[in-house]
């Protein structure tokens, strides 16, 4: 539940602006991560 909050706040939080200063492939790769890491949490719980 953690990691999901914690992608909520940074996905509110994260403006179009600030995603392009660092890289939109370093972005959208970190938020790939962070969606791996909340099924791999999901799946340790419910399965």
């Amino acid at each position: 539940m953690a990691l999901a909050l914690a992608l909520e706040e940074s996905l509110q939080r994260t403006t179009v602006e600030e995603i392009f200063a660092g890289g939109l492939h370093e972005y959208l790769t970190e938020f790939i991560t962070a969606t791996n890491a909340i099924g791999l949490e999901i799946r340790r719980e419910y399965l």
